[in-house]
């Protein structure tokens, strides 16, 4: 294998695992341990040609995150997973009216209800 091959071949796992994000496949959060266990791998694999590994590792390395920018990002994630638990609630809360109203039919006809 040659180092051309190799960034050829890690160039297509990368747009792979993008194009899985995109298309929501993959979460960023599983995105980043895809790549992080391929750069394992890589450090294994090449431990006799340090030229590849290093290669592997220059085009997987995560890129700087500034932190106002790993901020903003954490803030949508907790915006994200506040309006998902909202939604949760909400539709506990239909459910929960729902069985209150059917356990309601149910006794007004005198059929047992264990719950």
């Amino acid at each position: 294998m040659t180092k051309n091959e190799l960034t050829a071949f890690v160039d297509k796992v990368m747009i792979i695992l993008k194009d899985e994000v995109e298309q929501g496949y993959l979460t960023e959060r599983e995105y980043n341990d895809y790549v992080n266990l391929f750069r394992r791998a890589a450090e294994n694999i090449f431990e006799k040609h340090p030229d590849f590994g290093r290669e592997v590792d220059r085009m997987t390395k995560p890129m700087i995150e500034l932190p106002s920018v790993l901020q903003k990002r954490l803030y949508a994630e907790i915006d994200s997973l506040n309006a998902d638990n909202e939604a949760l609630i909400a539709d506990n809360e239909a459910l929960t009216a729902e069985l209150s109203r059917m356990k309601a039919l149910l006794e007004q006809y005198h059929i047992p209800v264990n719950a």
